[in-house]
């Protein structure tokens, strides 16, 4: 029960959920996809994916997080970090919204290599099953760029550029050129648009987490974009792209439903 309440849900529920729901979205919107079966089934692969990737980072940040305190958070805490708040602190060093559970001995490694065994099977099962070959290489390349994005002899998310890159294509860009991928989408121009556009959110979105976590960060010594070019610019860069891209987004939605309303009549 407590392994739920620290860990399962804050981390592997509510720390993936909100962005989830809306990147599926996003995704079926941009391939003109049907709400069916097969799209059901490339969401679950999609979630269950976004789980190895935070099990795999939280297993190479063990020794990190060995000495973190965990403090539960409300949902409204979740979207204050969602937009960038730092909201983790509350005045306690070393605070964090899960109690990541292979530093304390709740779950063994070998426990969490084998989860993420299973996640990944299972999503590359149901990848092949929901659009055949396209989704499932999408797919693996999201299971590679997990690995990378935290594996301690790699570790994307400690090398600037390559540290947004990475992050936008691993929890952004994937989710919607999956369903790109699928043998029935529309692969108009205003499909890929929207998918550009929701990596280079997630690219502000990355850039706004590394400021919220800019002292954390350097005193676990990762050097990552925000370290190079400074904690005010990350800012201003951050909120600049999300404006943006938030803007052209909607624009592009507002395109794509007169597209359909158009097509329909």
């Amino acid at each position: 029960m407590n392994l739920i309440k620290t860990y399962i849900i804050p981390r592997l529920f509510t720390d993936i959920v909100f962005f989830y729901l809306l990147l599926i979205l996003l995704g079926l919107v941009a391939a003109g996809l049907p709400f069916d079966l097969n799209f059901l089934l490339g969401a679950v692969a999609n979630y269950l994916m976004l789980i190895f990737a935070f099990i795999i980072n939280d297993i190479e940040d063990r020794e990190d997080d060995a000495g973190a305190v965990f403090i539960p958070q409300t949902w409204q805490d979740n979207i204050r970090m969602m937009l960038g708040m730092h909201v983790n602190g509350s005045g306690v060093p070393g605070a964090k919204r899960f109690l990541n559970p292979f530093s304390h001995g709740d779950l063994s490694v070998t426990v969490g290599y084998l989860w993420c065994g299973i996640l990944a099977l299972i999503g590359f099962i149901f990848s092949f099953l929901a659009g055949g070959y396209w989704p499932l290489v999408i797919a693996t390349l999201n299971i590679v760029v997990g690995v990378l994005y935290s594996w301690q002899k790699v570790r994307l998310k400690s090398i600037p550029i390559l540290d947004l890159l990475s992050h936008a294509f691993l929890l952004a860009g994937a989710q919607v050129v999956y369903f790109l991928a699928y043998p029935r989408a529309n692969h108009a121009w205003l499909g890929w648009a929207l998918a550009a556009l929701v990596f280079l959110n997630s690219v502000s979105g990355d850039l706004r987490n590394e400021y919220r976590d800019f002292d954390e960060d350097r005193q676990a010594g990762i050097r990552n974009t925000a370290s190079v070019i400074g904690k005010r610019n990350a800012y201003i860069f951050g909120q600049l792209l999300n404006v943006i891209s938030i803007v052209m987004i909607m624009i592009l939605l507002v395109g794509r439903g007169f597209n359909l309303v158009g097509n329909n009549s």
